[in-house]
């Protein structure tokens, strides 16, 4: 595998970058030359988001499941969220705003570590997000370049696939989505590899550096799959390799495994996190909606033109299969690790394997796991279109017939790509578009042009640049940026919040501490506010948004709100739930829009709520959740819900100071992941505090630690004396402590293996 590390000339080099900066140029171009941003909004209509102008383009609409809302529900609030924590020297261990709060490096959806992000950390704001998607492309694209070396192709079908690489309708659909974001590093990943298998480059920890890139950059899901679709490549491209310049058995079997424990002490900061929360948490991840069948999947997945992996790959892959050459001397051998991924991904997508332990054993029980395969699925197809474009190269430097066939795979690539992004109901957009049809025509007659240069060198250049732009030209019309929105609340420093935030933020000061809610007509495809972005206008949000839930708050919402109409759990917004309900979980308001655009709210108070914090001298005790959600449901029918408090394991009797009631509670600090309170009783008492359960919150009281009780299901409560009282919760899950050690241990390893530093004697 020595091909692996060929050292590229300066036409190798210059070449990729002038072809990725095009593309860049030309996706991001509003970004670029008008000054506009691309944020991760434009799934969503302005009533959901509370943008006047927001609203999806015709051409963006997916189907499954329903509309997919996590850029704006999750992506760019939690970035928000965590740059702000930075900024303050601080980790986003706890973010208070989503739901009664929720973890942040715990939810696999917080990033701090990404380094495309921190141009954003330190300048919030969606043009600086936009920039860091841009230089996630051309790392993307560059990582790709880098692996296709190992198939010895020339400078230009190399740079050709490394733009597809980059930009193919997988990455372009779903830009603002963290699954890409992780993907970013796969053509790394496999370059990686390539150096870990060959005998003369020791450099076998590579493969952990990219790893952990990529869990760092979000997505566990798709880390997971990608590094898995990896391994497989690595472990044919080793069975497959030249015997005598490959690996021994044990050799390649130490390197691996040595590779692969590595990457999870690097990532261990991020992973050990999430899988603490695993024990305690809930996760949609595990179930499917029933309408969702094997059929249907692979409706949408390949043959439905609304999605982003079905008919152009199939294209390109028949037709490279087909012109790559694989009885050509060395080819084969070169692409049988390509077609494995390929057909890995495949198998993870359609599950054609009729035995269920199996399959749902590679899908985590589940098809949507499934689904994030269709990255290694475009990018095994970008590897192939590669090698096709350098057989087509050879062939068009020998003859002028042979020639012609590049304009026909010119055809291809521009009907192949259109319809992969644009025929989602809008053909009639696209036809209508004379710039896209003016530009392709142009492409085809320097096709035909370049057939006719005598000069061969001059004529495969020629042909391999229009096909490359030919290929490029459909992201003239794809543009998530057909509606650009200029404001968005507290995300960009020069605008304040939407007018309906405005006129909360008013109201919320007579309840400094509360929460609020708000819905919409629509129950299923989104609320007038998206929840996370109050995290954004720092006011509480009783409703959550997560790939990770906490499961006392979903037996909560479950228990308050209406039945599902999807068994699919990423919300919980208490449908159904009444006000009086509301005002238990220690919502203030609640808001409903007044026009279609959700600018305007009516804003009412829930009337008496509980306060987000407050004292009880009776205590219901409970085994678990199961028995502490029937007790809390018994007692919120009647008075005694705002005098008893259902606790969990406590030891104690029922009735703490017999006959006292009042005290009162006073807030000295309502931090992130630090909460101090003033408390003063006549007696021993229990202080509740309605805000999220979760194992890793400790309590001080009076200088002393405190055991902290799972209250009323969902929340936490700790006891104190008589008399005045200073309680302190802080959120240091050990997990966290842990991950950080380890992955800081890692890195120093690695840079020392870097730096190959001789060991001192002693």
């Amino acid at each position: 595998m020595a091909e692996a590390r060929g050292a590229p000339g300066t036409k190798a080099v210059i070449l990729p970058g002038l072809l990725l900066l095009l593309a860049a140029g030309v996706y991001f171009a509003p970004f670029l030359f008008q000054g506009r941003h691309l944020p991760s909004f434009h799934f969503e209509s302005g009533r959901a988001t509370g943008i006047p102008n927001g609203g999806a383009p015709p051409s963006i609409h997916r189907v499954f499941p329903n509309k997919d809302n996590s850029p704006v529900f999750i992506h760019y609030p939690n970035a928000a969220f965590t740059g702000a924590c930075l900024r303050e020297g601080s980790l986003p261990l706890w973010n208070p705003f989503v739901g009664c709060g929720t973890p942040g490096l715990g939810g696999g959806q917080v990033y701090p570590f990404s380094p495309f992000l921190w141009p954003f950390y330190l300048h919030p704001g969606p043009r600086t997000f936009t920039l860091g998607l841009l230089l996630g492309c051309l790392w993307c694209g560059l990582g790709g370049y880098a692996w296709l070396g190992r198939f010895r192709l020339s400078p230009w079908p190399r740079a050709f696939g490394a733009v597809l690489w980059a930009f193919n309708p997988y990455t372009l659909r779903i830009l603002t989505f963290s699954n890409v974001w992780a993907a970013w590093w796969f053509g790394w990943l496999l370059w990686a590899w390539d150096r870990c298998l060959d005998p003369g480059d020791r450099k076998w920890w590579l493969p952990s550096v990219m790893v952990a890139g990529m869990v760092y950059c979000g997505h566990p899901e798709e880390s997971l799959l990608l590094a898995a679709g990896s391994g497989l490549y690595a472990l044919i491209a080793w069975a497959s390799g030249d015997g005598g310049r490959r690996l021994s058995a044990g050799a390649f079997l130490s390197r691996a495994s040595a590779a692969a424990g590595l990457a999870g002490v690097l990532a261990a900061v991020h992973l050990l996190p999430v899988l603490a929360r695993l024990a305690e948490a809930y996760t949609y991840k595990f179930d499917t909606p029933e309408r969702v069948t094997r059929a249907s999947l692979a409706f949408e997945s390949l043959l439905n033109p609304r999605t982003e992996a079905f008919v152009s790959p199939v294209f390109w892959g028949f037709a490279i299969l087909a012109l790559a050459g694989l009885s050509r001397p060395g080819a084969g051998r070169r692409l049988w690790p390509v077609l494995a991924v390929l057909s890995f991904a495949t198998l993870l997508l359609f599950r054609p394997i009729p035995w269920p332990p199996l399959m749902d054993a590679l899908t985590l029980g589940g098809i949507l796991p499934g689904l994030y395969a269709r990255g290694l699925f475009w990018f095994a197809a970008a590897g192939l279109a590669a090698a096709g474009a350098n057989h087509l190269w050879e062939a068009g430097a020998s003859g002028r017939w042979a020639a012609a066939r590049q304009i026909l795979l010119g055809g291809m690539a521009f009907a192949g790509l259109c319809w992969a992004a644009y025929l989602d109901g809008a053909m009639v957009h696209i036809l209508l578009r004379g710039d896209l049809i003016l530009a392709q025509a142009a492409l085809l007659t320097v096709l035909a042009a370049g057939a006719l240069i005598l000069q061969p060198g001059l004529r495969a250049g020629v042909l391999s640049l229009a096909l490359a732009a030919s290929a490029l030209s459909p992201l003239l019309a794809y543009a998530p940026g057909l509606r650009f929105y200029e404001a968005f609340g507290r995300g960009d420093p020069a605008r304040g919040g939407p007018p309906a935030v405005e006129a909360l933020r008013s109201r919320m000061e007579m309840a400094p501490h509360g929460r609020f809610y708000a819905t919409g007509k629509d129950k299923w495809k989104a609320p007038d506010l998206s929840p996370d972005l109050a995290g954004l206008w720092e006011v509480r949000d009783v409703r959550v948004v997560d790939a990770l839930l906490q499961r006392r708050y979903v037996l909560l919402e479950t228990a308050l709100s209406a039945p599902r109409s999807e068994p699919v759990a990423t919300w919980l917004r208490f449908d159904g739930a009444g006000v009086r309900d509301l005002g238990l979980l220690g919502v203030a308001w609640m808001g409903s829009s007044e026009d279609a655009t959700g600018t305007r709210f009516r804003w009412e108070s829930t009337g008496g709520p509980l306060d987000r914090a407050f004292l009880v001298h009776r205590v219901a005790s409970a085994g678990g959740e199961e028995e502490a959600l029937r007790r809390w449901m018994d007692l919120r029918s009647g008075e005694d819900v705002f005098s008893t408090a259902v606790l969990e394991g406590w030891p104690g009797g029922d009735r703490l100071g017999e006959g006292s009631s009042g005290g009162s509670v006073r807030w000295l600090l309502d931090g992130r992941d630090r909460v101090e309170l003033a408390v003063t009783s006549p007696s021993p008492a229990v202080l509740v505090l309605l805000d999220a359960y979760a194992s890793g919150w400790k309590a001080v009281v009076n200088g002393a630690s405190a055991r902290v009780y799972p209250a009323n299901v969902a929340f936490r409560a700790v006891e104190v004396p008589a008399g005045a009282s200073r309680v302190v919760f802080t959120y240091r899950p050990a997990s966290v402590r842990l991950g950080l050690f380890a992955s800081a241990a890692g890195w120093v390893g690695i840079l020392l293996l870097a730096l190959r530093l001789p060991r001192r004697r002693s």
